[in-house]
């Protein structure tokens, strides 16, 4: 997992495995169910394939890694969970919330902060002016020093 991904500022509620995945006219099984309570436990985590597979196999041992993958995959073409490359080796997975979101990336120790887009705004407004570009819809991920590795100032 991300290391020292930091408290979102507000709670995210999430439905029910059986809720999500009925109303997106998926089966609901027992893997999906645990796939989705895993990425669900805490929203704000952002877990590699891996990080999903393990918290898995805890409750299901005889879960074979490739259908933790194949699930993150219908998951994330299905618009429910978000892959971010947040650095490192590995995509990292996190539910879709509602509203959208950025990323602040620690390049010391990992830390990522969520960033809403009212915090970006300015930023895209700044970059669409001088350089004639609009940013796409999307996140966008910041990376840099967090406080604790950037030390006193």
């Amino acid at each position: 997992m991300a290391g020292g991904d930091r408290p979102h500022e507000h709670a995210h509620r999430l439905p029910p495995a059986d809720a999500v995945l009925r109303g997106r006219g998926r089966r609901v099984t027992r893997q999906r169910r645990l796939i989705w309570e895993a990425l669900t436990a805490e929203p704000d985590l952002h877990l590699s394939a891996d990080d999903v597979a393990a918290r898995v196999s805890e409750r299901l041992p005889s879960l074979n890694p490739s259908t933790v993958y194949r699930t993150l995959d219908v998951l994330v073409d299905e618009g429910l969970v978000v892959r971010s490359a947040l650095g490192g080796d590995r995509a990292r997975y996190e539910p879709a919330h509602e509203h959208s979101h950025h990323h602040l990336v620690c390049t010391g120790c990992g830390a990522v902060t969520h960033v809403h887009d009212d915090a970006v705004d300015e930023l895209a407004r700044t970059i669409a002016a001088r350089y004639e570009f609009d940013l796409g819809a999307g996140e966008q991920t910041l990376r840099g020093l967090c406080s604790n590795c950037r030390g006193p100032t």
